[in-house]
């Protein structure tokens, strides 16, 4: 069952004012907010968006010039602004916390009469240029610590914070002409009478459930050296069973020996145009346990390895030094040679 917090708990966290940390600052901002710092994060992660909560940005009380979206991950919880239709901000300012606490004039966010004091807003950011898009991330552990909890060990507790999101927009209306605008996250009214600005209520924070890591299977692998052999045409380079293949232009299919035995690994040669010739593995799998009891290629960067050549190579080959490819990828193009040493370095995959 979640817990309820107390507003004497929570106001008192505001008694020694509210202390945030963030990446970067704008001093330009100091003068309008009074001598009060804002803050600015970007988020520039990808984050999944849970507790996903969305709400129009209105302009001038009645036209809608964007949206505001509020949704956390892990980690932090982000609150975005949207403009749209030609509408561009200046500046924004934010709040994001407990409502008792932007609601209280003590804590100098709201005039006695309950009207904001937006330019007191604890984060916001200028721009010159002016932009059309501007988020903010604010971590969990200070979200939950404004509600008196620890993110760690209360994250079953429901926090609800509210949103005051306010953005000075304008809008080019002909080569000489902008209309300006004050813009507010549509919402709750601070005031009933008299001032149209709102706060945002209707966003919790989400955590989906997250399912157990599957713990790793355990394999066995037997590895092998592979060579691409020509049952029909044989070649060896002479100083070990290593072997090579010739090839006339024409389409080819030949059977890779492992360990020097017959397996059901092939590569096809085939002309790519240009001088270039493409080559298909088949046969040949990653490590999953869909694929036990099959050839697979080694955990190793370079398990294929192909040299061209003009003329019959011979002696001990030293597949660590050849160029015309190094990597694993199952379908490549390689320069075209007269003939070809193809090594892999594979194993057979047994699950136990």
């Amino acid at each position: 069952m979640n817990r309820k917090l107390s507003l004497l708990s929570m106001i008192a966290l505001t008694v020694a004012g509210l202390v945030f940390s963030a990446c970067t600052t704008d001093a330009d901002l100091d003068a309008q907010a009074g001598g009060k710092a804002f803050v600015g994060t970007r988020a520039t992660a990808v984050h999944p968006m849970f507790g996903l909560y969305e709400s129009d940005f209105i302009a001038g009380q009645h036209e809608v010039a964007g949206k505001i979206s509020i949704c956390n991950d892990y980690d932090n919880v982000y609150v975005k602004f949207t403009t749209t239709d030609g509408w561009q901000m200046g500046r924004t300012h934010l709040f994001i916390g407990p409502k008792e606490i932007l609601l209280d004039p003590a804590n100098g966010y709201v005039n006695k009469q309950g009207s904001p004091k937006n330019g007191q807003f604890p984060y916001g950011e200028a721009f010159d240029p002016q932009v059309t898009e501007w988020e903010f991330a604010l971590p969990l552990t200070e979200l939950y610590a404004m509600f008196g909890l620890d993110f760690e060990t209360d994250k079953d507790v429901d926090v609800c914070p509210v949103v005051a999101a306010h953005a000075e927009v304008a809008k080019q209306i002909d080569a000489d002409t902008w209309q300006t605008e004050t813009a507010w996250g549509k919402g709750t009214k601070f005031v009933k009478k008299g001032n149209w600005s709102m706060y945002i209520e209707g966003y919790c924070v989400e955590f989906p459930p997250v399912d157990p890591p599957t713990p790793p299977a355990e394999y066995d692998l037997k590895e092998e050296t592979a060579w691409a052999f020509d049952v029909n045409n044989p070649h060896e380079y002479g100083g070990n069973w290593a072997k090579y293949i010739q090839y006339d232009g024409e389409p080819l299919t030949v059977m890779l020996l492992a360990g020097q035995k017959e397996t059901d690994m092939t590569v096809t040669l085939t002309p790519a145009g240009e001088g270039k010739v493409k080559m298909v593995f088949e046969g040949i799998v990653e490590i999953a346990p869909e694929n036990d009891g099959h050839w697979v290629l080694q955990d190793v960067k370079d398990a294929i390895k192909i040299q061209g050549y003009a003329d019959a190579p011979s002696g001990n080959p030293a597949p660590g030094q050849f160029t015309y490819y190094k990597g694993r990828e199952l379908e490549i193009v390689v320069d075209a040679a007269n003939y070809y040493g193809i090594h892999l370095d594979v194993a057979k995959l047994t699950y136990k």
